[in-house]
């Protein structure tokens, strides 16, 4: 596995549609970052994972887009012991905190922040689990004025993006996630920028570990599909990841089936904004040797069959659900005539895991004990 990377945008295009050009971009931020086995910029699409011995580990990372899902519209304050959207919980961070504190959960970055080009970037929040986190920036203008020529999207997205951005924790290690940029207030002179991602990090935490944040050349897409030159400049953030975990341990042992493929969990675990799980499939993964450097159609759909699963329903003490769709990425293991299968899947929305009836995932509906 390899560290983080983030390739360049330069080379996305855009259709006619919003909603189209909103969804490239968001999976142009997306496929450009979080590639397994690219080491340099400019790094090539998904190559082929490294296998090591007869019990390889196989990570995999997915380019998406969850553009329209991605602001949803209404919720309450998290203190509330509902739910809030992601956006709503970026939006209540912002204001400058003097030193790191958790708050009912959420992590608030000691002086993540550097200024080029007029342009000052901050890691405002973070919440997240041991190894899933999501981390909001503010992108300010020095001079006080608002960002000009910015299109949005009826779901309040900006066609916005960075020519170059990296985010790792000084490790080895595979992820796979999804951005987009967005405007808690127009008439100031910020932006927003959301990043959620999983980390393959092997039964670790990344949770006091040092988030290393580097970033170039911002732009946005007009109206015209044209790219405007937002700042020129480099900003590099380093903090430590500060926030509570307060992730909860899942029954384990109940009989899954997905894909045509059939299993057991092997534990299970959910936080505010995402379940991580792992499951033993009773179905060897019959990976074809390859050379080329690109994916196979055989590997391929062996990844689709075995990484791509169903969404999964949080319902909640008042019988509202909450959606986490797969976003691709994780990892596999062998098992001789069997696979074990590790996968991360995020919420659009921030749950509060004391308000958990039950999570339904992979053909399995888990009820959690009061």
């Amino acid at each position: 596995m390899s560290n983080l990377h983030f390739d360049s945008y330069d080379d996305l295009r855009f259709s006619d549609a919003a909603k189209d050009r909103l969804t490239r971009a968001v999976a142009q931020g997306v496929a450009s970052s979080r590639l397994v086995g690219s080491d340099d910029r400019g790094a090539a699409p998904l190559r082929a994972p490294v296998r090591s011995g007869k019990r390889a580990r196989r990570p995999f990372a997915v380019a998406v887009a969850a553009a329209a899902a991605a602001l949803a519209i209404g919720g309450a304050a998290y203190a509330t012991g509902a739910f809030v959207t992601v956006g709503e919980f970026a939006a209540d961070m912002f204001g400058g905190v003097a030193d790191t504190q958790v708050v009912d959960s959420i992590g608030h970055p000691v002086e993540a922040s550097a200024s080029s080009g007029g342009v000052t970037v901050t890691a405002d929040a973070i919440i997240g689990d041991r190894e899933n986190y999501a981390v909001v920036y503010s992108i300010v203008r020095d001079d006080g004025q608002p960002f000009d020529l910015l299109e949005t999207t009826e779901d309040g997205l900006i066609l916005a993006g960075f020519d170059t951005y990296d985010a790792d924790f000084g490790m080895n290690n595979g992820s796979n996630g999804s951005m987009y940029f967005y405007d808690a207030d127009p008439a100031d002179n910020a932006i927003q920028m959301v990043d959620r991602c999983s980390i393959d990090i092997s039964g670790g935490s990344i949770v006091g570990k040092t988030m290393r944040a580097h970033f170039e050349g911002l732009y946005a897409y007009g109206a015209d599909d044209t790219m405007v030159r937002l700042a020129d400049g480099t900003w590099d953030l380093r903090f430590k990841v500060d926030y509570e975990d307060t992730s909860i341990d899942l029954p384990a042992g109940q009989d899954v089936s997905y894909n045509g493929l059939s299993g057991v969990v092997k534990s299970a675990r959910i936080s505010p904004i995402a379940l991580t799980f792992d499951l033993v499939v009773n179905e060897a993964m019959d990976w074809e040797e390859q050379s080329s450097g690109q994916m196979s159609d055989h590997n391929s759909q062996l990844v689709d069959r075995f990484l791509n699963t169903p969404d999964v329903v949080v319902t909640m003490r008042d019988g509202s659900s909450v959606i986490g769709h797969d976003l691709g990425g994780g990892t596999t293991e062998d098992l001789g005539d069997a696979t074990l299968v590790h996968k991360a899947v995020t919420f659009d929305e921030i749950v509060d895991v004391d308000q958990i009836v039950s999570v339904a995932f992979c053909g399995t509906d888990v009820p959690i004990s009061e």
